[in-house]
């Protein structure tokens, strides 16, 4: 591993270690020169690979502190700075010009030791359309600029977002028959929840367009936790209603106001009533980190989430300035109030209570309390974060080892924290389609998994093209649809052959360094078991080694084959679907795409009356005939 036996030659070879005390000496030197400005610091290896970002209000000051000898550093950062080689910079307008810049580099280059969060894409929001006449709620990991809906969120806990939708549904009674309003309105017999008094009866019209939203608009204070409001709200609503001789509506406001006191009284309060704010509790060690945030609304625990960080990410203050920068950057709501564990130089503060406070469009104020209630609550989190870290150690730990075993079985230089694993699947020359799986940290990352659907083999079967098209397109979108990462080693289910293309397609992409990435080949016995592995020149047999290694490709092997098969045989079925509806007189691929965003199956489009197909955009009485009599004709 690179970084790592470059530190254990620092400390036991005297040449390499004279070496690195001269490098420092030239690059504080160096760094004494660069302006007294603010801007962004780019730190680079012995590859000329970018492995550190950072952001100074005088480069000249920062930048040379990391060249001071300093035998007591914490480990991660005295790892850095060993591997750096060389360095750039930018000029910036401000600090919070810098700070920006800062974010927009690391996303852009994701070095080594910067912390790296998890990816927004993968975490749920909770969504209203409340451009519908009648707003729904969906959970969603989809965010348009043109959808005008309310979104809230990201929720990184997914168990937590479920709970809340199934809290709102019972408690404001809404519709969860999947019904589409009002187009189905007095249009089917209404469901058990409406007898059982668990929904309002939108589908049996008891309740008007007008009404519905201003339920929806209660449901919107309720997750944004304005419990205060929404319960003054129902006392008006129930006073107005008494003094207009509504008894009827009256008792509704009364019950409402009754079940919401009873779902806060069951909720866990741990602040004054009045309190909205977030708390970040972070537990750093010497080989991995945690952060826990606990979002507090009107008091009550809404929400909590915990990220851990690996052995070489570094959060240190200014990891921590950089989390929170990344943690509020998607987010629509901005509590006014943030408590935070680390303690953070009145300098630091003043710079991200101003950029948090422009996002947001109200004053944000950051405490890093000392004592009384605040230090309290971050002492809580702190307590979650070395809790979770401990469990995630252990099980990490077990992990690790295995990444450790084929590094060296393998000869890797780095440790293959993330592999990509890709296999083609066909039937025959139709449906060609290259499955890619993600093992990352040692287990695999379904949310990672992408398949390609070859498009540039239309004759005869090529697995060595197809493969190519799916690993030049993988990488030609990097940074876009999901491919933010770069992987430390890759698979291919194939041999020799497959390793040598692959290769040369890596070096098509000089410009983010793709060339050096390990890939090897997984070769299968008459067994079609992985006992060897090629790197295009050596076989490596791995059944005689340590047996973690064997179990491990043995997984990935059986795991890449089974998802490259079921993206092949879904799109199979899809194309016979789709070829059966193009043979009925008047359907064209917009109707046929109609359709089945009506219908689920084509055995629902079978069974649909008449009318039901007619309700479909661009389906006309005579297509709803032809598609009867096709269906008719079958049996």
């Amino acid at each position: 591993m690179e970084d790592s036996n470059a530190g254990n030659n620092i400390n036991n070879t005297g040449d390499i270690r004279t070496e690195f005390k001269e490098r420092l000496k030239i690059l504080k030197k160096r760094a004494l020169t660069l302006p007294h400005k603010s801007g962004v610091y780019l730190m680079k290896n012995n590859k000329n690979k970018i492995i550190y970002i950072g952001k100074a209000k005088y480069l000249a000051n920062r930048v040379s502190q990391y060249f001071i000898f300093y035998p007591h550093r914490d480990y991660k950062t005295n790892k850095l700075i060993e591997n750096i080689h060389d360095f750039e910079f930018v000029i910036t307008g401000s600090e919070i010009e810098a700070l920006i810049l800062e974010n927009q580099l690391i996303k852009l280059h994701s070095p080594k030791y910067n912390i790296k969060l998890k990816d927004d894409k993968n975490y749920p929001y909770l969504k209203i359309n409340t451009e519908s006449e009648y707003p729904s709620l969906s959970v969603t990991r989809a965010r348009t600029a043109d959808d005008r809906s309310v979104f809230f969120g990201p929720y990184s806990n997914k168990g937590s977002i479920y709970k809340l939708t199934d809290e709102i549904a019972r408690h404001f009674k809404l519709p969860s028959c999947g019904g589409e309003f009002p187009r189905d309105i007095k249009k089917r017999r209404p469901c058990l929840n409406l007898r059982i008094g668990r929904c309002m009866g939108v589908c049996a019209g008891e309740i008007s367009a007008g009404e519905y939203k201003n339920i929806i608009n209660d449901v919107i204070m309720f997750i944004k936790g304005d419990y205060k409001n929404l319960i003054k709200y129902y006392d008006e609503s129930m006073q107005r209603a008494s003094e207009e001789l509504d008894f009827e509506k009256a008792a509704q406001f009364r019950d409402r106001k009754l079940a919401l006191e009873k779902l806060r009284s069951k909720q866990k309060i741990v602040a004054p009533p009045n309190t909205d704010e977030d708390v970040f509790g972070v537990y750093a060690g010497d080989t991995s980190s945690c952060v826990t945030v606990f979002n507090i609304r009107s008091g009550v625990m809404a929400n909590t989430a915990t990220e851990h960080f690996s052995y070489d990410e570094i959060l240190d203050e200014e990891g921590f300035m950089q989390y929170i920068q990344e943690y509020y950057l998607n987010r629509e709501f901005i509590p006014r109030q943030i408590l935070s564990s680390v303690n953070i130089s009145a300098e630091n503060i003043d710079l991200l209570q101003d950029w948090l406070s422009g996002k947001a469009g109200v004053k944000v104020k950051i405490i890093c309390p000392q004592k009384g209630e605040h230090k309290t609550r971050t002492e809580l989190a702190v307590t979650n974060s070395r809790e979770n870290q401990r469990i995630y150690k252990e099980k990490y730990s077990r992990d690790i080892n295995k990444l450790a075993a084929v590094a060296k079985i393998l000869n890797l230089e780095v440790l293959p924290n993330r592999i990509e694993a890709y296999d083609v699947s066909n039937s025959g020359k139709d449906n060609i389609t290259c499955g890619m799986i993600v093992i990352e940290d040692g287990n695999f990352k379904k949310s990672d998994y992408k398949s390609f659907n070859i498009k540039s083999i239309t004759e005869n079967q090529d697995d060595y093209a197809s493969m190519s098209e799916a690993v030049r397109r993988r990488f030609a979108n990097y940074k876009e649809k999901g491919f933010e990462k770069l992987p430390d080693m890759i698979l291919l289910d194939g041999g020799k052959g497959h390793v040598s293309v692959i290769k040369r397609v890596l070096k098509e992409f000089e410009e983010i360094k793709i060339s050096d990435i390990p890939v090897f080949g997984m070769v299968k016995d008459e067994f079609h078991k992985t006992r060897v592995l090629t790197d295009g020149e050596n076989e490596i047999n791995i059944a005689k080694g340590d047996q973690s290694v064997f179990v491990l490709m043995f997984k990935i092997q059986e795991e890449v084959h089974r998802y490259a098969l079921k993206r092949m045989d879904i799109r199979r079925r899809k194309t016979v679907k789709t070829s059966a509806l193009q043979n009925i007189k008047g359907l064209g691929s917009a109707k046929i795409r109609n359709l089945f965003g009506r219908f689920k199956s084509i055995e629902e489009i079978e069974k649909a009356s008449e009318s039901e197909l007619e309700e479909v955009k661009g389906i006309t009485k005579t297509d709803a005939g032809n598609i009867k009599n096709y269906f008719g004709s079958k049996k």
